[in-house]
């Protein structure tokens, strides 16, 4: 196993908790609010704020460190191989 078979398998992963955050969001945001708001007392212009930054933040985390580098790998070993 090399190092571009493991920064794929974590951009796969990356996108899984992406996709599984934007799903559970979209589905079932109203009883996450709830949730959190019995526990924190916060606002849903509040939890919609922490919510999205995380997935905001979380996806240029997943961009720059798995799927740019995936990018670059795989670039390198078509020039070197051609």
């Amino acid at each position: 196993m090399n190092i571009k078979d493991i920064v794929l398998k974590c951009s796969i992963i990356g996108f899984g908790v992406l996709l599984y955050s934007s799903l559970m969001v979209t589905l079932l945001g109203d009883w996450a609010f709830s949730i959190h708001h019995a526990m924190f007392d916060i606002t849903r212009h509040q939890f919609d704020i922490m919510v999205y930054g995380f997935i905001g933040i979380f996806k240029t985390m997943w961009i720059g460190l798995f799927v740019i580098p995936y990018i670059a790998i795989r670039w390198s070993e078509k020039k070197s191989g051609s």
